[in-house]
């Protein structure tokens, strides 16, 4: 990893001359294909002490191994100038494999993902698209740098939204269940509650019931549960998202009486106005309610409670709730507790990965026409059928609708639509604007795709040629591996420090902005340099820049969820 070891030479080179060794810290430059660092004028010196001191350090660092010059410039900036082999091993390292770039985190962790979040009795919509998306990465991203990671669904399957349900279908019940079906009992049965307060009085008491786990409302409760298990599975399979836990609030059920009780015995909850409520002791911030007059356990109780049973059960260095940046003050008041109540140990990080919303093009929250929240299912079609639209004018007249073709449509709209929410940086809101995400041009997931084919049919014509045959990666001459090559070379260097970035701040969109500088490196190479040149050396060696930059695209955009395909 070359910036890691620069950034090794430059510390000790610091410290040597008397500077903290934190200064001496390498980033890529914006302004040149190598790295600089900035660290004199860190350190506040100035003048021709500055310069001086710049200089002498250059000199030291010029004696790295993977360091072709180092220069000074300005007031004293450190310009690094890689050598040809440092970046030809880089290549060829990629080109063998791929992951041999991936950088292992020094300490793993454990971490619990906690995303997705749907509802018992409703279809997935549009606005589970940020959060499944954001976390679907983040455990993809955290497991390649060598962490162990824990992925929970958490389903909305408590409360009284379910009570509500049990007590409308007790009282007109529907033989052959169906998700549709209850999709449209719930919003008439909470409409029925809001209206009349003897349906919220039965709904109340319904959800009591379930609490306290008497057979009938579970029996409806268990069928309504596996109803939308079912829906929500062929969703998230289409969508490429997997969990690896399916526990919702009910989980915690039985957990919550004993802990309540223990909170009360520790005086860290107290009844008032009739309410269990946690004080939080953050200024203007509300307390915690855990249990509601009526005796019913609230949202928050359910999350205290996960918290205590994954500390039981997994013990996570960190816990990630991928949730809309709106419930920011929830996750403030639960944190509190969870640390006031020593639910959650003092060394274990707590984070809200909040995100923000997806819009329709006029700005506005994304709606059907008709009005309502278009479902996850409804919109995955619409990419699909525009993808097949796409791909069938790229591919051209007289191609028949193969499965060839259905698949390549299908990762097309898949990859417009993930690229699309993931290169915004997640707490910003978007636009969604599906014709404009599936162009082949710009940034966009099918432009990413439509160069990783590109480059596989390079690497298909070369072996049809029996040239791959005689691409010895040991063989190659790497003094002049770079001549005109040099930006792709760094952009692919630049695989570890990408994967490190996006992890620190659990960004998916520094992935996209890495891919798409990798397709425009290649872009430009690929324009300007001939790769199936007669002159066999200079053939191998772009061959293998070919290869090396397949990989790490591939690599980039596995981590996004966008599956690399071979033809278009």
């Amino acid at each position: 990893m070359l910036l890691r070891t620069i950034s090794e030479a430059l510390a000790k080179a610091f410290t040597a001359h008397g500077l903290d060794g934190a200064l001496g810290r390498a980033q890529w430059s914006s302004r040149f294909d190598g790295l600089q660092c900035n660290g004199i004028m860190a350190a506040g010196l100035k003048g021709a002490q500055a310069q001086e001191l710049a200089t002498r350090i250059a000199e030291t660092v010029s004696q790295h191994g993977s360091v072709h010059k180092a220069t000074v410039a300005g007031p004293g900036f450190i310009n690094i100038h890689l050598s040809q082999d440092a970046l030809a091993n880089v290549a060829l390292t990629a080109a063998r494999d791929i992951t041999a770039l991936i950088p292992k985190a020094d300490t793993p962790h454990r971490i619990v993902i906690d995303f997705g979040g749907p509802n018992i009795a409703k279809p997935m919509h549009v606005g589970h698209l940020r959060s499944c998306l954001i976390g679907d990465c983040l455990q993809r991203l955290a497991r390649a740098l060598g962490h162990q990671v824990t992925s929970d669904i958490h389903l909305g399957d408590w409360g009284l939204p379910m009570g509500m349900l049990v007590d409308a279908l007790a009282r007109a019940p529907i033989p052959d269940l169906t998700l549709d079906a209850l999709n449209v009992l719930y919003p008439q049965a909470a409409q029925a509650c809001k209206q009349d307060e003897a349906r919220l009085d039965a709904a109340r008491r319904a959800t009591a019931r379930l609490q306290q786990k008497q057979s009938e409302a579970m029996t409806c409760w268990q069928q309504m549960l596996d109803v939308t298990i079912a829906g929500l599975r062929e969703d998230l399979d289409r969508l490429g998202v997997r969990f690896d836990r399916w526990d919702g609030e009910a989980t915690t059920a039985e957990d919550l009486p004993g802990l309540t009780e223990h909170l009360q015995e520790r005086v860290i909850a107290r009844v008032d106005d009739g309410a269990l409520i946690v004080p939080t002791d953050l200024e203007d911030t509300p307390p915690l309610i855990l249990r509601t007059r009526d005796g019913l356990y609230s949202y928050a109780a359910t999350d205290l409670a996960t918290i205590a049973r994954r500390n039981s059960e997994v013990t996570p260095d960190y816990i990630w709730y991928v949730v809309d940046e709106r419930q920011h003050l929830h996750f403030a008041q639960i944190f509190a507790a969870a640390r006031k109540a020593q639910i959650a140990p003092a060394e274990q990080a707590l984070e809200h990965i909040g995100f923000g919303t997806v819009n329709g093009p006029d700005g506005k929250p994304f709606k059907t026409r008709e009005g309502g929240v278009m479902r996850l299912r409804d919109l995955l079609d619409n990419a699909y059928n525009q993808a097949q639209t796409r791909v069938g004018e790229l591919r051209g007249a007289g191609q028949d609708a193969r499965e060839e073709s259905q698949d390549i449509a299908h990762a097309v709209g898949l990859a417009a639509i993930k690229y699309a929410d993931l290169s915004n940086y997640r707490r910003s809101d978007y636009r969604f604007d599906l014709a404009r995400f599936m162009t082949f041009e710009g940034r966009t997931g099918p432009y990413l795709l439509y160069a990783a084919v590109r480059m596989a049919s390079i690497l298909r014509k070369a072996q049809e040629e029996d040239i791959e045959k005689k691409t010895r990666l040991e063989d190659l001459d790497t003094q002049d591996f770079c001549d005109n090559t040099r930006t792709l070379a760094i952009t692919i260097a630049r695989l570890p420090d990408a994967l490190n970035l996006a992890f620190d701040r659990r960004a998916p969109s520094d992935l996209c902005s890495y891919a798409y500088d990798l397709a425009q490196a290649f872009s430009a190479f690929y324009t300007n340099v001939p790769v199936l040149t007669d002159d066999e050396r200079r053939r191998r060696k772009r061959l293998v820049l070919v290869r090396a930059t397949h990989q790490a695209l591939t690599c980039v955009l596995g981590l996004l969820g966008i599956k690399v395909i071979d033809r278009m």
